[in-house]
């Protein structure tokens, strides 16, 4: 049995060494977890209780037993939790409250995950000194703002710190947590003395951007292409809107990040203007009804909702209409403005459309799909051919039991986190200058729009 705390199998101090990469995908909503090792990903069952995708996904909340240890939970049950835990760290990167509360959550992630690693692949790293590196992402949107990547780093670095303590976290320990926010070197904890040889290496803990972790499995595909895409990630709270290039250079490529959006129109979002629409019809009744609107679980659809409150699909999709203008507009907008910026010197080819992804959990959700689809139109002139809407395509080496390949897109940026930065190329955020690069012209023989969105 491992202890939540360990991170060496007994007995392996002199057996040889064998680096394992971990991809945490902090999410507004929900995280992920994908262990990697020198040929093998393994996404892990952060709730194994539950299935399908779901067993993958762990709430963003941090819950207060009633002895005040420090827990997570498979939704919202107990009287005191934290929530929003990314936001609140991206908002007020320098708050203590916002670092501590999301160290402590990444800490409890990181021991779930690793305990579950090491006891289901025993046999393949039993007898192996693991070397742990930790990768963790962050929005293109904020990559070059060097205090808040400073401070993800801090805090990835002190998750782990905390996941290695062989006792519980609670409420009593603020005084102590307080005083290890400063970087390693200053923290002389004694509580943190019986630990350090579990610590990981500050040089081995990494923030990536996440249209770059997203994308790893298309720019070492065959489909991959030196050219201009379009990443519509839609998350639980967050939509992300990238606009990048790939640049092949010979021995190494290169992302050239030439916009990037992070917008609060994510499903719940969605689902809180589904909500007051229907509560200004008279459609909702009573809390369990509106329940389904708010919580973590799956956000219904449109087909679930109309055969439950008896309305037509055409109704809700006029309902939608306001909020889905805003998803459209902005998608729209980030193209024009490119296009106006760089003009020919990414946008060479006017008779090929934009290979075009969606991920997140909202890239099968018919109402975000559709509006896609709606720019994809709204794009098509004489001189624009509109989108090229596939899924990101799944890498042979990930295993994720009980998933299909049309789950990935949920797993993505975990999985591209645990790549080796060394290994990814140089990620270029264009605010302002010129760009300078070949891009060649697209072959569309596996990139026309997948079946599964026509």
């Amino acid at each position: 049995m491992i202890e939540l705390h360990q991170t060496q199998y007994p007995g392996t101090e002199n057996k040889p060494k064998r680096a394992i990469f971990v991809g945490l995908d902090f999410g507004t909503a929900y995280t992920k977890v994908v262990i990697a090792g020198a040929s093998d990903s393994f996404a892990i069952k952060l709730r194994p209780e539950l299935s399908g995708i779901d067993t993958y996904l762990q709430p963003g909340v941090l819950t207060i037993s009633n002895n005040g240890v420090y827990q997570l939970t498979s939704g919202r049950e107990q009287d005191s939790y934290v929530d929003n835990l990314k936001l609140a760290l991206i908002q007020q990167p320098d708050s203590s409250s916002a670092r501590i509360n999301a160290a402590v959550f990444l800490a409890c992630v990181l021991q779930k995950a690793r305990k579950r690693f090491m006891e289901e692949q025993t046999g393949i790293f039993g007898n192996y000194h693991l070397v742990w590196h930790l990768n963790i992402g962050l929005p293109a949107a904020n990559y070059e703002d060097e205090a808040l990547k400073n401070a993800f780093h801090r805090i990835a670095e002190l998750g782990w710190m905390l996941s290695a303590l062989d006792r519980p976290l609670t409420t009593k320990d603020e005084g102590f947590l307080k005083g290890i926010l400063q970087p390693p070197q200053s923290a002389t904890d004694p509580v943190l003395d019986t630990a350090r040889d579990r610590f990981i290496h500050t040089e081995r803990v990494g923030i990536l951007p996440e249209v770059q972790a997203v994308t790893v499995s298309y720019a070492a595909s065959r489909s991959r292409q030196n050219c201009l895409h379009l990443l519509v990630d839609v998350g639980a709270g967050t939509l992300d809107i990238n606009l990048f290039g790939l640049v092949d250079l010979g021995t190494e490529h290169r992302y050239v990040c030439h916009a990037a959006k992070v917008l609060p129109l994510g499903a719940v979002y969605l689902a809180q203007h589904r909500l007051k629409q229907f509560k200004e019809r008279g459609l909702i009744i009573n809390t369990s009804d509106a329940d389904q609107f708010s919580t973590l679980a799956s956000l219904p659809t449109r087909g679930e909702l109309s055969r439950q409150f008896n309305i037509a699909e055409d109704d809700i999709e006029c309902m939608d209409g306001f909020f889905l203008n805003q998803v459209g507009t902005n998608i729209c907008d980030t193209i024009n403005d490119v296009r106006r910026k760089y003009g020919n010197k990414v946008f060479p080819f006017f008779n090929r459309p934009l290979p075009t992804f969606l991920g997140g959990g909202g890239a099968e959700d018919p109402a975000y799909i559709g509006r896609v689809k709606k720019v994809s139109k709204d794009t098509t002139t004489k001189t624009q051919k509109g989108l090229a809407i596939n899924k990101l395509p799944m890498p042979e080496r990930l295993q994720m039991p009980g998933l299909s390949a049309n789950h990935f897109h949920r797993l993505a940026v975990a999985y591209g986190l645990t790549h080796d930065i060394v290994n990814l190329g140089d990620f270029i955020n264009l605010g302002n200058g010129s760009v300078e690069y070949e891009i060649q012209a697209p072959s569309y023989r596996e990139n026309f729009i997948a079946k599964e969105l026509t």
